[in-house]
């Protein structure tokens, strides 16, 4: 090998080495960000300086009307910034995303408790994601696997229009059965049938069959107590 040639390897070794110290560094500081949250909203530490949210609540009872208006709009600022960190953190990779309580589960689970409708759309990309770990430590209905999954009946109602589209539109039949059972689990059996007619497309239309088969799941869903099978691959078009 050429002294130039030996240059350029290094130098592209280098590069791979910076790219993936950076990845590493912006994983890390996500974390952390997740962490600062965690105390902020569950022990009420001050982290930066800003108020507690107990002592910012506490100031919804001051006499004086713009303090409490002032205490109303830290508190929404406060929950709007937190999901938006959290739907951003949803497409975080890593090695802990395969664990129990890793980056990408925590935030789903909060997204979740928060009933943050805003993360409705992100949530229903994410609808296969499975820790690894879950998978061979809890028992669970099946579809109670899928984080983003449960999140979503959490979220309740605001989910329902983007599971119909979902089940419309999207070719992934694991998918399509997992917007079934949310629609199931926050609707209820007859309600959820109810309106998946009403929506179904006509019977000249492909989708028909995919609305029918969401139907059919709904009506006959038992709960099976098992982890959630490869996914089968996506239909191809007619």
């Amino acid at each position: 090998m050429s002294i130039p040639e030996e240059r350029t390897v290094s130098q592209s070794q280098t590069s791979l080495e910076s790219t993936s110290a950076i990845r590493h560094a912006a994983s890390q500081r996500w974390l952390l960000g997740l962490a600062v949250v965690a105390l902020w909203t569950v022990f009420g530490v001050d982290t930066a300086g800003a108020q507690a949210p107990a002592a910012v609540v506490e100031r919804l009872t001051h006499e004086a009307n713009p303090e409490r208006a002032a205490a109303f709009s830290d508190l929404r600022a406060a929950r709007r910034d937190t999901v938006a960190a959290l739907i951003e953190l949803l497409d975080h990779a890593g090695e802990l995303d395969s664990i129990d309580g890793g980056p990408r589960q925590l935030a789903i689970a909060l997204l979740g408790d928060y009933r943050a409708s805003e993360a409705v759309d992100a949530l229903t990309e994410h609808l296969l994601y499975v820790p690894d770990e879950l998978v061979r430590t809890e028992r669970l209905p099946r579809e109670r696997y899928h984080s983003a999954a449960a999140a979503l009946v959490d979220i309740g109602l605001p989910s329902v229009d983007a599971m119909l589209t979902l089940i419309r539109n999207d070719r992934e039949p694991r998918r399509r059965q997992l917007a079934a059972w949310v629609l199931r689990e926050v609707l209820g059996e007859i309600e959820a049938v109810r309106r998946l007619r009403e929506r179904a497309p006509a019977r000249t239309d492909r989708r028909f069959e995919q609305f029918e088969t969401a139907i059919e799941f709904i009506e006959t869903y038992q709960p099976v107590f098992e982890p959630p099978v490869e996914p089968p691959a996506v239909e191809e078009e007619p």
